[in-house]
């Protein structure tokens, strides 16, 4: 089973005196220079609405198709200037936790040399991931 994720809980606040609209030109853009708080506004809400929007429905399915096509390997992220062959194979039995302080992963992983055909040795078994216990300081 390979791990998915999906958005939960977002949320996207712009500050309005960090966005600045110049206008310049008649006495027309003299008038709409008034309202310009209206404009900055309606223009930060847009941009709060599509973010999130792209944040909970578009982000989770990209990174989900990329961990599909992965089909459950990948190259530890330390190793790639290292070595081009080394190779795990993941997967993920329980969901991820999320909090505040901490990301949990009970991730089963199986290292190898992908030059030669995925053999695990006789006799070795995985034992299951550790989870963050915050009372083990």
């Amino acid at each position: 089973m390979l791990p998915a994720i999906a958005a939960v809980d977002v949320s996207v606040s712009i500050d309005k005196k960090g966005l600045d609209i110049k206008l310049s030109g008649n006495i027309w853009t003299t008038f709409a220079n008034w309202f310009e708080w209206f404009f900055e506004s309606t223009i930060c809400s847009k941009i709060e609405t599509q973010l999130k929007d792209k944040i909970i429905n578009t982000m989770p399915k990209i990174v989900n198709q990329l961990i599909l096509a992965s089909d459950g390997y990948a190259t530890p992220a330390p190793f790639e200037k290292i070595t081009e062959f080394l190779t795990v194979d993941f997967s993920q039995t329980t969901p991820v936790a999320v909090t505040a302080a901490t990301i949990e992963a009970g991730i089963n992983g199986f290292a190898f040399d992908n030059r030669y055909h995925k053999v695990p040795v006789p006799g070795v078994v995985s034992v299951p991931m550790p989870i963050h216990d915050a009372t083990q300081l």
